[in-house]
């Protein structure tokens, strides 16, 4: 399960559906939920009781939050009373995203793309441009329509 912040803003909130789908294709989980902290639907508590009607009986819950504080405590204050209501469930909540290398490079090319002046679309995750996990082989490859 995937938590954004959550907000009015349709395009921030589906960019976290995309990340979701991502890690969910391209690392072969079986299934994957999008869930946010607040304003947006479905809030966590509401997704971990589905995941629990579903019958799922191990659920990873990772933060996708770059900063500590009240959002990831109350994840993790959330994870913790669905534990608590379901004691023979395996909840575990991953580390959020922080500064990981990753995240600072990405910050820094985003910011030297402003300085020049360089105005892209928001694609950053097109796997045509850059390799995204289990789609590695489709950077630089000619962009095809469907068949049908």
């Amino acid at each position: 399960m995937v938590i954004g912040r959550g907000g009015s803003d349709p395009d921030a909130n589906s960019n976290i559906s995309k990340i979701t789908r991502m890690l969910s294709e391209g690392m072969g989980f079986g299934w994957a939920e999008t869930a946010y902290t607040a304003v947006a639907a479905p809030l966590m508590a509401e997704a971990l009781e589905r995941t629990h009607r579903l019958g799922f009986q191990r659920v990873v819950v990772f933060p996708y939050l770059l900063f500590a504080g009240r959002l990831v405590e109350q994840v993790r204050a959330t994870v913790a009373a669905y534990q608590e209501r379901h004691p023979e469930i395996q909840a575990a909540v991953a580390p959020y995203l922080n500064a990981h290398p990753l995240v600072v490079a990405t910050f820094l090319e985003r910011l030297a793309e402003a300085e020049a002046g360089e105005a892209r679309m928001n694609c950053q995750f097109c796997p045509y441009r850059i390799p995204i996990v289990g789609r590695e082989d489709w950077q630089g490859a000619p962009q095809t329509g469907h068949d049908h």
